[in-house]
C-alpha cells in the first residue's frame, strides 16, 4: 500500500497534514528508478478586503486590510451627502492593521471605500 513514513495513505478515507513539507518515495513500476519527491503545499488566496471595526465606533476606528497586492493604495471615507471627508493613502501590502481616529468627522452614517475592493463599507460614528 502507499504511504508517508509509516501511514498508508488510501483516497477519501485518510488525509495528510501538509503542514509542513511531506517527502514522498517515489518508485517506478517494477522497482528500477526510486526518488524522493518533496511536496510543499503553499495557500493562496487572491481574495482582498477590508474589515472595519468596532461598527459602530465612538470614532476610534481599526481598518483590517487583507490581501492588498499594491502600493499605495487610498481609502476615501464620504459622508451621507456624497462628499469626501477623509482620505489616506497606504504604503503597506500584504494583510495588515491600521488604526484612524474619526472623531473629527462627527456623528453620522459614512461610506468607505478602499481603491482594492469593489464593494463600499459603511461606518457608523456616534455622537460625543
Amino acid at each position: 500500500m502507499p504511504g508517508i513514513g509509516t501511514l498508508e495513505q488510501i483516497s477519501d478515507v485518510n488525509y495528510i497534514n501538509f503542514t509542513d513539507p511531506v517527502y514522498y518515495n517515489v518508485v517506478s513500476y517494477g522497482g528500477q528508478l526510486a526518488e524522493k519527491w518533496k511536496v510543499t503545499v503553499n495557500e493562496q488566496s487572491d481574495k482582498t478586503g477590508m474589515l472595519i471595526y468596532p461598527n459602530p465606533s465612538d470614532g476610534k476606528t481599526t481598518m483590517q486590510f487583507i490581501g492588498v497586492k499594491s502600493s499605495p493604495t487610498t481609502v476615501d471615507i464620504f459622508n451621507s451627502l456624497g462628499e469626501k471627508v477623509f482620505s489616506d493613502k497606504i504604503k503597506k501590502t500584504g494583510d495588515f492593521t491600521i488604526e484612524e481616529d474619526l472623531k473629527s468627522l462627527g456623528g453620522g452614517v459614512y461610506i468607505v471605500r478602499y481603491s482594492e475592493v469593489k464593494k463600499s463599507e459603511i461606518i457608523v460614528i456616534k455622537k460625543h
